[in-house]
């Protein structure tokens, strides 16, 4: 797995790292009531955040 941004950055693949770390994807999305695709935007470094 890797994240977004023009030098990839390798994401290590423990299990319980990824089982938490879905959960807390999980309340975000259940807390702000947004679709994931908006908060992925969010953590999209080739983006301008806005405001």
């Amino acid at each position: 797995m890797y994240l977004s941004g023009s030098d990839p950055v390798a994401v290590s693949k423990h299990a319980r790292t990824l089982e938490q770390l879905a959960r807390s994807a999980e309340e975000i999305l259940a807390r702000t009531g947004k679709a994931e695709d908006e908060i992925a935007r969010l953590f999209d470094l080739r983006r301008v955040l806005p405001g």
